[in-house]
């Protein structure tokens, strides 16, 4: 299919895809909704679970589109357009099977870090690695559970050489837009330091799986039990 050009074609081209193809239909969909809302001279950027799908190279599992953009506004007079169905601050598309969700305004990251990937004629704006990877561990801190931590230590291990290591510090950790608390920033970077020291020891005897399984110092970190006074 020719990359659509107008919001009528667009919501035609939607209408085309197929839902089970849902790396495919994820990304079109991101890349329509980016097109048009640019357009708009609003840049929506990718955030949550598609990013880190996208980055980790895992199975494509996720339904929902998690976009940062400013002006809820003129975001839900284009998703109307295009076909999507408003539940609130959500939007939904019956036939793909997909929800849209813009949960801030506002970026938690560098700018500069952003990644414009292009797919089928189609730009999408992803928020940084090293971004994504801070939020899961900020989101394990505040919800004392480990499961995000999954998610930064696959990204850490399947991206690895694209990661820039000097942007992890407790000082940039503590500073906007991240402001965390001096006992969280030291203790997410002693779990990225161990875990950065897991993967350069590696050999190959280790697999992605052996180096991604969870370990105490998750528990640790999640339960806020990592004694900062020894850092």
């Amino acid at each position: 299919m020719a990359t659509p050009s107008s919001i009528q074609e667009s919501r035609l081209y939607l209408a085309q895809l197929d839902p089970t193809n849902k790396f495919d239909t994820m990304m079109k969909m991101a890349g329509v909704i980016t097109k048009h809302l640019e357009e708009e001279g609003i840049q929506p950027i990718v955030v949550g679970g598609l990013s880190v799908e996208l980055y980790s190279r895992e199975q494509y599992t996720t339904r929902d589109i998690d976009f940062v953009a400013p002006n809820h506004h003129q975001i839900s007079r284009v998703l109307d357009q295009l076909g999507f169905r408003s539940y609130g601050k959500d939007f939904y598309h019956d036939e793909l099977n997909v929800s849209i969700e813009v949960p801030s305004t506002t970026l938690t990251g560098d700018p500069e870090k952003i990644v414009n990937l292009s797919y089928e004629g189609f730009t999408i704006n992803i928020i940084g690695i090293e971004d994504i990877i801070i939020d899961r561990i900020q989101h394990a801190l505040n919800t004392k559970t480990t499961l995000d931590l999954d998610d930064a230590r696959i990204l850490m291990i399947t991206q690895y050489d694209e990661i820039d290591w000097t942007y992890f510090n407790v000082h940039t950790l503590m500073q906007e837009p991240y402001s965390m608390m001096g006992i969280d920033a030291k203790r997410g970077m002693y779990w990225i330091e161990n875990m950065h020291q897991r993967i350069e020891q590696a050999d190959e005897s280790d697999t992605i799986e052996t180096m991604a399984a969870s370990t105490d110092i998750d528990r640790q970190l999640a339960r806020g039990t990592i004694n900062v006074e020894d850092l």
